[in-house]
């Protein structure tokens, strides 16, 4: 038959390598799938001779309920949905950014997963134990970091390589000096000097987010960012909270 009227794969990932052993598990109201992943023989791992840039990387998925199907790990999940809108994400709102990862870990054989207290009790924290033949038995805290200060963002600038803006910002492209309650006053875009010498710099646009909610301001830089499989997810990076 025509292998492009085949029904679609049941993960929504790029082609897994040396599949060892599948663990899924919930938390947090998701589900996720950890895949152990080596192409070292079950039989003679004392025998692997593959480099270690050949040896495929663990897989972490998380269950897209838009497509119904596992895919790579999802940019939000429901309960941070309801926390920040209110609701759930749209389905579509789902995919966007979403973000292979991938986890080194050796000639992998299978994963655990478990559920320990959290500091003072709190709440339990997820643990994922890996057991690997190269690297023994490895453990991950099931903890994504989250971009904050964003809340009731109000006010939006950017700056350029060299640039320096008048004194009553007191702020530069190197060294932002940009206070919260300063930036939320902005009615009229500030005056900005350029410095012709760096003019051609390589470095990325910054741009600063300033948060009402949050009383906060983020500062992020265009410039790609890229996941673990080399798949261009985000324009824009992350860099630190100023305020």
């Amino acid at each position: 038959g025509d292998p492009a009227a085949a029904a679609p794969p049941a993960c929504g990932a790029p082609v897994l390598l040396g599949a060892t052993s599948v663990l899924v598990f919930s938390s947090g109201g998701e589900t996720y799938m950890a895949v152990a992943q080596s192409v070292c023989s079950d039989f003679h791992p004392g025998d692997c001779e593959v480099r270690a840039w050949r040896q495929p990387q663990s897989a972490l998925l998380q269950w897209h309920r838009g497509i119904g199907q596992f895919s790579e790990m999802l940019p939000i999940t429901d309960a941070a949905g309801r926390l920040l809108q209110g609701a759930p994400p749209d389905a579509a709102e789902l995919s966007l950014h979403a973000f292979a990862l991938r986890i080194p870990g050796g000639q992998a054989a299978g994963w655990a997963e478990v559920e320990v207290p959290g500091p003072g009790g709190a709440h339990n924290r997820s643990l994922l134990l890996l057991a690997s033949r190269s690297l023994g038995v490895v453990a991950y805290e099931l903890e994504f970091a989250a971009i904050e200060g964003l809340n009731g963002t109000a006010k939006v600038a950017a700056a350029l390589p060299g640039t320096a803006y008048d004194a009553v910002l007191e702020a530069s492209y190197e060294a932002p000096g940009f206070a919260p309650a300063t930036f939320l006053n902005w009615s009229t875009t500030p005056r900005a000097r350029v410095d012709p010498a760096r003019a051609g710099s390589s470095a990325g646009e910054r741009v600063y987010a300033a948060g009402a909610m949050d009383r906060s301001l983020v500062q992020l830089e265009v410039r790609p960012f890229y996941d673990m499989v080399g798949r261009r997810v985000s324009e824009m990076s992350y860099v630190r909270r100023v305020a």
